[in-house]
């Protein structure tokens, strides 16, 4: 099980994880409904959202959408992908302090 974990300290956004897709005929639920995971250090003053694109080749400068229920957070937060998509990432848009581990299990 292919886990991505990437680390933001300031205002920004991490590189997209591509989401992998389960082969022809052989649905994976984990492939299919990859997790979510953002932890945020103890005492961490910032806001961040989760995105997602259906960009075939996702770029910083490509469209990206909040992921819903995953927008404008302060404080560490899951969830899972019930929709399809090509990738994902996690954008910081207030900062102040600490540290976000964005982390995605497919």
């Amino acid at each position: 099980m292919p886990t991505s974990t990437l680390t933001l300290t300031g205002v920004g956004s991490t590189p997209p994880v591509m989401i992998l897709e389960a082969p022809r005929g052989l649905p994976n639920i984990q492939t299919l409904y990859p997790g979510i995971i953002v932890n945020l250090s103890t005492g961490a003053s910032l806001t961040y959202t989760v995105e997602v694109t259906g960009d075939p080749a996702p770029s910083t400068s490509g469209i990206w959408n909040a992921f819903d229920g995953l927008s404008a957070l302060t404080a560490s937060a899951n969830g899972s992908l019930l929709g399809r998509v090509s990738a994902i990432r996690c954008t910081i848009s207030a900062y102040t302090s600490g540290t976000l581990k964005f982390q995605v299990i497919q």
